[in-house]
């Protein structure tokens, strides 16, 4: 670059260079479209632009900015040249207003823009509180200038921010303002984090709700796996091999430690189109970055989603360790059990006679877990019709505890209607439950028989083996 010693420029074109606040533009094509004697031209080969190109309506100009910059390529006109050249950095120094099709003009413009490509533009809003146009004509020359509404109207297809106001401006009257111009993306909305961390609530409240699709990294991977989502051979085999409901974070780290990333983001990205989405799937936080690269390379503005939320459950790679430890745990373990005794009592001649009744549960020797509590259950009925038997009872540490006879035993009063040709009542079975503390001191059960306590079997336990449920409460406790 060449710049003429004699060369003089307005030292106010040097506070503009600031409030434009043009991004680097070092290795990249620029172009100024009423560029006048080449001045910000001049700044981008200074900043070290691969091309710089000017364009003035006024030859005189061209020529006098060809002197000043004779690095820079520099052309007559109005608008862009022609071709379908793609530019890093558009700065629009001419008089937008004048034009009729201001809209249709910023929409080229941004079309010849590469993807993450600027416009920089400078323009004059209205104070209007209306949507319109604003004429006004001032030397036989016309301009239109939008309203605040109309200014935002014609830039909603596009990403756009005002960055600052033309200089000069009282500060009460910023109706010049300097605006910062991009192709609209997409966004897609990363929600990356662990298994049962909330991204699914995340996405009813938020995406669900204003229509946003959400594409689900679980549902994905059930769909390779089903074949129902066309996939490369090889991120298939991995998906299929490996699949499982509750190991989807298994799934995921082997998919990117097979580095096929690529491929699956492919997919993500082909199931609603080239749209905003979110993203509700597990992925390794050290590939987070890789993730939104990926994206980003394929149109889209990732957004990066965190959140604090107590988790709802462990992974299920956790689980599965848990439990499969738990299971190893369990078989190295030998239980603790009781025998239990069912001593039967000598009944009177007379009530030997008339009494009917059976313990099925616990029968004499049966094994029961320790420190649980011991189910008794069975019947009970009197030859004699007017001996209606309601209660049983439970005779433990000197004090006894009656429960009624309330359940059915249809199965009973079938077989002694049968063979006895008795009829008892039908609610003549027990059940209650007895406090292992009782079980191990010994207890005295029995009926109520004309209102007297009449026992029929003492029932207490004979140390066994080692107890199961101690070594587990023991082993839980030291390490969980």
């Amino acid at each position: 670059m060449h710049l003429m010693s004699s060369t003089e420029f307005n030292p106010a074109l040097f506070d503009e260079l600031k409030s434009l606040r043009l991004p680097s533009v070092n290795g990249k094509r620029f172009i100024n479209i009423g560029c006048g004697e080449g001045f910000f031209c001049g700044y981008a080969l200074f900043d070290g632009a691969l091309e710089s190109i000017g364009v003035d309506e006024s030859e005189a100009t061209v020529q006098q900015a060809k002197v000043n910059f004779p690095s820079g390529k520099f052309i007559s006109g109005q608008s862009l040249p022609e071709g379908e050249a793609r530019y890093d950095v558009i700065l629009y120094s001419a008089n937008i207003h004048e034009a009729e099709d201001q809209q249709e003009r910023i929409t080229s413009l941004v079309s010849s823009l590469n993807d993450d490509g600027l416009l920089v533009i400078k323009f004059n809003i209205y104070p209007s509180k209306k949507n319109e146009w604003i004429k006004k004509e001032k030397n036989g020359r016309v301009a239109l200038f939008p309203s605040k509404k109309k200014f935002s109207e014609m830039l909603s297809s596009h990403a756009w921010k005002i960055i600052g106001y033309g200089i000069d401006q009282p500060e009460k009257k910023r109706n010049c303002v300097i605006v910062h111009i991009r192709k609209m993306k997409p966004f897609s909305y990363l929600m990356l984090a662990t298994p049962a961390s909330g991204k699914t609530t995340i996405s009813r409240a938020l995406f669900e709700k204003a229509g946003i699709p959400v594409v689900s990294g679980d549902r994905t991977y059930y769909q390779i796996y089903r074949g129902k989502i066309p996939a490369p051979s090889a991120l298939q085999e991995l998906v299929q091999k490996n699949y499982s409901a509750t190991g989807i974070d298994k799934v995921t780290q082997l998919v990117f430690s097979h580095g096929l990333e690529q491929e699956l983001v492919d997919i993500w990205c082909s199931q609603h189109g080239y749209c905003d989405f979110a993203i509700d799937s597990y992925v390794p936080e050290d590939y987070h970055q890789r993730i939104a690269e990926l994206l980003g390379q394929k149109g889209y503005v990732p957004v990066q989603l965190n959140w604090d939320m107590n988790k709802s459950m462990p992974s299920g790679t956790e689980t599965e360790k848990k439990a499969s430890a738990y299971q190893r745990f369990v078989s190295s373990q030998q239980h603790e059990e009781v025998e239990v005794f069912v001593e039967r009592a000598i009944l009177p001649e007379s009530l030997e006679k008339n009494l009917r009744w059976h313990l099925d549960h616990p029968y004499d020797g049966k094994l029961v877990t320790q420190n649980l509590p011991l189910k008794l259950s069975g019947w009970v009925c009197s030859v004699e019709p007017q001996q209606n038997i309601t209660h049983c009872f439970i005779r433990a540490f000197g004090n006894s505890q009656r429960y009624p006879l309330n359940t059915a035993r249809e199965d009973v009063v079938d077989v002694l209607k049968t063979e006895l040709g008795i009829q008892p009542p039908s609610l003549c079975g027990f059940h209650c439950i007895v406090e292992y503390g009782t079980l191990a001191a010994g207890f005295e059960f029995g009926f109520i028989v004309r209102d007297q306590e009449v026992k029929i079997a003492n029932i207490k336990p004979k140390a066994g083996k080692t107890s199961l449920l101690k070594s587990v409460k023991e082993k839980i406790k030291a390490k969980w």
